[in-house]
């Protein structure tokens, strides 16, 4: 690979800084370390990437693609460096969840457990829904919390929230009209980027099934990992996507997105904790439950498969 994860932080932290010297601070190395490998970067890539002056250093505009490209896999990084420090600690609680949960409610989770007298101590790994599921059941991990529409009628399930989607579009796409309203029937024929997980595309199927819309869905415009990237690529007119409306709010905010309604049709994506059943039931697993269970919206519904004497997260 021309860039190396070490070359694109040093990037990332060059956008965010505006300056080498920063850079070099952040990353624990001198700033002639740091410009010798954005050199030796631009070399192999034969394009400038940093621009520097007098005021600081700015990533060109390729310097911008660049670290734009490279945003999920610094994330994808960043997971497995966390994941895998997990190994090397004792906890009394191992928790999986999905990508999506853990961006949106793992924070605040970690925050109340850090505040609570004698929380247990929890090892958290971050993954699909699907490497969710088999760490479950491979009792790696004691609880699961996944974000799949349909869940293994295998394990216990309840879940604890429904995450809305949003359809958005950049503010020059046809469909950003104010007041413009999607036929469901427009859905099914129109290239979509969706998540490299599904959950969002699989939402939406089940959701134009139910309003009895024919048709399949077209072939994916693109598939792209991390919310950022599909962010960005809806915002530079690729294609409509749908994504999770909290992870997109800055981005609606904005005004770099623009959320348009379907017809007759809002789609909810369930977050959903799974468990084998015995297991779950450990004095660790109920004091994190009942620690979280604060940070879990109060009117959350529950659809047990199996209740096997588990507590209720909706209190």
């Amino acid at each position: 690979m021309d860039l190396d994860l070490e070359t694109l932080r040093l990037l990332e932290n060059i956008n965010r800084t505006g300056s080498l010297r920063r850079a070099a601070e952040s990353a624990g190395v001198t700033q002639q370390a740091v410009s010798a490998r954005i050199q030796l970067a631009e070399r192999r890539l034969g394009r400038a990437l940093v621009h520097r002056s007098r005021s600081g250093s700015e990533l060109t505009d390729d310097g911008k693609l660049v670290i734009e490209w490279a945003r999920p896999l610094l994330e994808a990084a960043d997971i497995f460096a966390a994941s895998v420090r997990t190994l090397r600690s004792k906890a009394d609680i191992c928790v999986a969840a999905s990508q999506s949960i853990s961006e949106q409610l793992l924070p605040g989770w970690m925050d109340a457990l850090r505040q609570a007298p004698d929380a247990p101590t929890v090892r958290l790994i971050s993954g699909s829904s699907a490497d969710v599921i088999k760490r479950v059941r491979g009792h790696v991990a004691t609880l699961g919390f996944i974000e799949a529409p349909e869940v293994p009628t295998d394990l216990a399930s309840q879940r604890i929230r429904s995450d809305p989607l949003a359809v958005v579009v950049s503010p020059d796409h046809p469909w950003a009209g104010q007041g413009r309203v999607i036929p469901p029937a427009e859905l099914p024929r129109t290239p979509l980027i969706c998540d490299d997980k599904g959950s969002g595309r699989c939402t939406l199927e089940l959701a134009l099934h139910a309003a009895e819309v024919d048709g399949s869905l077209a072939p994916p415009a693109a598939i792209m990992t991390g919310t950022g990237a599909i962010a960005g690529a809806a915002a530079s007119g690729i294609a409509p996507a749908v994504v999770s409306r909290s992870l997109v709010r800055p981005h609606l905010d904005s005004g770099a997105l623009v959320e348009v309604e379907i017809e007759g049709i809002q789609l909810y994506r369930p977050f959903t904790m799974v468990w084998t059943g015995q297991p779950a039931r450990t004095s660790a697993a109920h004091k994190f439950l009942s620690i979280i269970t604060s940070r879990t919206d109060a009117g959350t519904t529950r659809t047990n498969r199996h209740t096997g004497g588990f507590v209720n997260l909706s209190g």
